[in-house]
């Protein structure tokens, strides 16, 4: 019984899932476009490593001190090793994301 409103729940999820994801998918592709995220992505093929490297490090720059303050206004008795590993889980996704709109 209860494995069956599980299986359902997920199979529901799932095809949530699949929906928003096409839906976000097209969305991030026409941001690419709009951005001209395709001119960047060349420049950062010719880049150095040393000016890759930079570039890929300014949006972590500029998000950690947000991902910090976050960390210190949660409430005081949770697990702090948990929230910080999800902030750098969530940095990379977004700077993964980023890559793979661009490259679309």
């Amino acid at each position: 019984m209860i494995k069956e409103k599980l299986l359902s729940s997920l199979a529901i999820i799932v095809i949530f899932e699949e929906w928003l994801w096409d839906s976000l998918t097209l969305a991030g592709q026409l941001l690419s476009r709009l951005l001209h995220l395709e001119k960047f992505d060349n420049w950062l093929l010719n880049a150095s490593p040393k000016m890759a490297l930079f570039t890929f490090l300014i949006p972590l720059i500029i998000v950690t001190p947000f991902n910090i303050l976050a960390l210190f206004f949660t409430d005081t008795r949770r697990n702090y090793r948990r929230h910080s590993v999800r902030n750098c889980c969530e940095v990379s996704w977004h700077i993964v994301n980023c890559t793979n709109f661009s490259s679309s």
